[in-house]
């Protein structure tokens, strides 16, 4: 049998690791009994609100790294739309000078087909002489 010991009202704070009760107050023991028992609730709580504490800080930590990659894929994907949007813009550009080249080469032409058409006349006009 444990021995017995005489509590006080800090052993009650501090907890009775297992021995039995003796009240050196005038708290009755149901009282004490009911107090260990709320403490060790309340420990139990606390291990219980510390392992869900760290479940949450590694989930953070992960959060944490799949926004710090996803911040990065979504850089790439900008740095690669504004590339594009170079390389349209050059293209746009090529695209109107050879539509002004393409226009200039065919009034060239119409204007080349109008001299053959004169000179054409021309000729029929000496071969008449």
């Amino acid at each position: 049998m444990p021995a017995k010991k005489t509590l006080s009202a800090q052993d009650l704070v501090d907890g009775t690791n297992g021995q039995e009760i003796v009240l050196s107050s005038p708290l009755p023991l149901a009282k004490v009994k009911k107090i260990a028992k709320q403490k060790n609730l309340l420990k139990d709580a606390l291990a219980d609100l510390e392992e869900e504490l760290q479940e949450l800080l590694e989930s953070k930590r992960k959060l944490d790294l799949q926004l710090l990659s996803l911040t990065k894929e979504l850089r790439q994907a900008q740095n690669k739309e504004i590339k594009l949007q170079e390389q349209i813009s050059s293209v746009k550009q090529k695209q109107t000078l050879f539509s002004e080249k393409k226009i200039a080469t065919k009034e060239k032409m119409d204007l080349i087909e109008k001299k053959i058409e004169k000179v054409k006349s021309i000729e029929q006009e000496l071969k008449e002489v």
